[in-house]
């Protein structure tokens, strides 16, 4: 889409054979494009086939309903919820899939009213950053063990870090057959220069929020090399689990001449 700027990697890290994550960069029409990074899990290499079906899911929805694009506010839980039915029928109809489940984090920019508005929803742990005015704020909670005990002051988000369980989700899709994604609950208005960040644990376990922050201010890197470094940092300290980026910047050059 005109006036973005667009980088995607995935990794599959230094310790796994198998990358379990997914992605997606979708233009549904000329004024709107769909992100979305899923983090899968279950056994028999199930975890990467339900990751891939809650992207296709969500392809899928927007792309046959014209109405989803043109509000998709009111359509982000109802492409959630159809995501997670496409995994657990897929589940059903395979035993040895039966327990997959996947996180899901998905952005909508769109261009209206002269403006580039950003629609977003999560499931799971997986992560939506907006970096604004040289400050990164995480619009994601986890729907974590480690978050709900950080909630209720029992850790701090340092310990949780090293917790024993700070792989166990709360959420996901495909787990059971009533979900609740947390969706924004009005769009999100992007400035020039602004930049948006999805990605998966496989990054936000090992790089922590400021050194996020300190790579996006780079302003002669591209989103490419941003990206990279990001993914570069993950694996020097172990990479133990997959990697996961979609970095989406609002060019200000661009930007300013659609309006």
């Amino acid at each position: 889409m005109r006036g973005i700027r667009v980088a995607i990697e995935t990794d599959v890290g230094c310790v796994r054979e198998q990358n379990e994550d997914f992605f997606g960069y979708f233009q549904l029409n000329n004024d709107t494009v769909l992100f979305i990074v899923c983090d899968g899990m279950g056994g028999h290499e199930a975890g990467e086939v339900a990751a891939k079906i809650a992207v296709q899911s969500f392809l899928h929805y927007f792309a046959n309903h014209k109405e989803a694009v043109e509000s998709p506010l009111k359509h982000l839980k109802k492409a959630f919820n159809y995501a997670n039915e496409q995994i657990l029928k897929a589940a059903e109809a395979d035993p040895k899939k039966r327990g997959m489940g996947t996180t899901a984090a998905v952005a909508i920019i769109q261009h209206q009213n002269k403006q580039q508005q950003a629609f977003y929803g999560h499931i799971g742990d997986s992560r939506i950053y907006w970096f604004h005015q040289n400050t990164l704020k995480r619009l994601t909670k986890d729907h974590s063990y480690v978050q709900m005990l950080i909630d209720q002051n029992i850790i701090t988000e340092e310990e949780s870090r090293y917790h024993p369980q700070r792989h166990l989700i709360t959420q996901a899709l495909g787990l059971e057959t009533k979900i609740e994604p947390e969706i924004a609950t009005k769009p999100l208005i992007l400035s020039p220069g602004d930049q948006l960040l999805l990605c998966t644990d496989g990054l936000i376990n090992l790089v922590e929020d400021q050194e996020i922050a300190e790579v996006l201010r780079q302003k002669h890197w591209s989103e490419e090399q941003k990206v990279q470094t990001l993914i570069h940092l993950a694996k020097e300290r172990g990479g133990y689990d997959n990697i996961t980026i979609i970095l989406a910047a609002v060019d200000p050059i661009a930007a300013l001449q659609k309006q």
